[in-house]
């Protein structure tokens, strides 16, 4: 049964996009994630649950839980939260030799990596694992996305991102035809969606404008404008901007190397995305980019 006035889990219909899988062509569930919490965002959370903890106390405790769990994990002490789960570390093998080849052997010559591993709570009271913690969570159907390959301006690597083909409001449309968002670079595609008055072609949301100085020293002020009336949700860790994305209010301040997303939305329809990377310049004239992706952290 559902937690009541949980908070959403929203979940995107994701194309497969691999010829070579038998399911290429299907579209399957996947989690919507959103931007992910620093220690002071995480402190701040459990502040909001009522805490009698200030939040620098709190802060202060989260931050020695970061330095002496992987020390534990390290002597090879797992570390277990009653209700949450246990952190074990594991090696990964580089390969398998044989008892006489073990004479003389490293771990650096058979070991490729230690992993740190998370193992939920599989309690009758409490779990975490599986189907079970399904049952925590309020879900909602958001979007269906597909997978891009695009090149990143700063790192000129390129990575896959995920762009909104059909917006929910019109996927669960009683006027949705099973076509729309098959054209590039738009969610209406080539067929529209019909509209109540006789099946006329809807209009089509312009992309948001993403405005401020891209090379920056300090700090860099960030405004973002779309047509009247349409709502702006944005993201700022590299993620496709969705429907459950932050609002935009006011403007943003940047103090790191960030690329931010924007799409408008109005009258359940929503826009391409906008993208632009604001890059801080270090002191010996190169760029601090940030390393490794936040959405990998979860």
């Amino acid at each position: 049964m559902s937690l009541v006035n949980a908070p959403v889990l929203g979940i995107n219909l994701k194309k497969n996009a691999n010829p070579n899988s038998p399911g290429y062509g299907k579209y399957y569930p996947e989690v919507s994630r959103q931007k992910t919490l620093t220690t002071r965002g995480f402190a701040e959370h459990m502040i909001s649950h009522g805490s009698k903890y200030g939040l620098e106390d709190i802060e202060a405790i989260l931050r020695m839980f970061a330095t002496c769990l992987p020390e534990l994990l390290a002597m090879g002490i797992g570390v277990k939260f009653d209700g949450l789960g246990c952190f074990l570390p594991y090696a990964q093998s580089k390969k398998g030799i044989t008892k006489s080849e073990m004479a003389g052997i490293t771990p650096a010559e058979i070991i490729k990596a230690i992993h740190i591993r998370f193992l939920p709570d599989s309690t009758k009271l409490d779990n975490l694992a599986g189907p079970k913690f399904a049952d925590r969570c309020s879900m909602e159907i958001q979007n269906v996305v597909v997978v891009e390959r695009i090149k990143d301006a700063v790192t000129n690597k390129v990575k896959e991102v995920l762009r909104t083909e059909i917006p929910v409001n019109t996927f669960l449309s009683d006027n949705y035809n099973g076509t729309a968002g098959t054209g590039s670079g738009s969610n209406s595609g080539n067929s529209g969606s019909n509209s109540g008055n006789g099946g006329s072609q809807a209009a089509t949301v312009a992309a948001p404008t993403i405005s401020g100085d891209t090379s920056f020293a300090d700090t860099a002020t960030v405004t973002i404008t779309a047509e009247q009336g349409a709502q702006i949700r944005y993201t700022t860790d590299g993620s496709t901007p969705t429907a459950s994305s932050s609002l935009y209010s006011e403007q943003l301040t940047l103090m790191d190397t960030t690329t931010v997303k924007a799409i408008a939305i109005k009258d359940g329809q929503s826009s391409a995305v906008a993208s632009k990377v604001f890059t801080k310049s270090s002191g010996d004239g190169g760029d601090d980019t940030p390393g490794g992706d936040p959405g990998d952290v979860n």
